[in-house]
């Protein structure tokens, strides 16, 4: 199974892909999945409560969204500064 290194990041929001550590445990694709084969996110609906570590351009990117798209749908400006526990829309 050939998995693609931006689909597990895509899946780990918030965690460092330069950072890994022995026994940290990783949100991993499944096989078949669009993740898995390297295909586009999938747009996302609802709302997002942030979590320490994340940020707009990662959130945005994992729902194939652009950073300015998400900061205009929530109303934040440059440089669009979030924070733990914010609850964000998607477009």
């Amino acid at each position: 199974l050939h998995i693609d290194a931006q689909a597990i990041i895509a899946l780990n929001a918030g965690v460092d892909p330069n950072k890994i550590y022995e026994g940290q445990k990783l949100n991993m694709p499944t096989a078949g999945s669009t993740a898995a084969a390297g295909a586009a996110p999938a747009r996302c609906t609802g709302t997002h409560t942030v979590v320490k570590g994340e940020n707009l351009f990662r959130i945005a990117y994992n729902c194939g969204l652009t950073t300015e798209q998400m900061a205009a749908a929530n109303g934040i400006t440059f440089p669009y500064t979030i924070y733990p526990g914010q609850v964000l829309k998607f477009p």
